[in-house]
């Protein structure tokens, strides 16, 4: 069995250059193409919670504050992209970036 693909999920956290470098040294082993996917997780649009007076309370949040937040994540994995991209280029490994949006575990 040949393995032909490797799918690394970024997120920008202090993991992620980690996550690239194994995936680079397993890319070159295997002779494998990187899939470089970052997901923008819905579920944080759904439903944000403030602190009331009886403990945390859901409430609805403004369309104004949905699309400002559905905005910072969407450049926030735009720059995780260009990153891996810059350090996928340097080391001279196929690969691709993905981005998507959706509950991690439904992407």
């Amino acid at each position: 069995m040949m393995i032909k693909s490797i799918l690394l999920s970024v997120d920008g956290s202090i993991y992620t250059e980690a996550v690239l470098r194994n995936g680079i040294h397993l890319a070159r082993a295997l002779q494998a193409r990187l899939r470089v996917l970052s997901i923008i997780d819905v579920r944080t649009f759904e439903w944000a919670m403030s602190l009331g007076a009886d403990g945390f309370v859901p409430v609805i949040p403004s369309n104004a504050y949905l699309e400002e937040s559905r905005k910072l994540h969407e450049e926030k994995a735009a720059a995780v992209l260009k990153k891996s991209q810059e350090i996928l280029s340097q080391e001279k490994v196929p690969f691709e970036l993905e981005k998507a949006s959706g509950a991690p575990a439904d992407v």
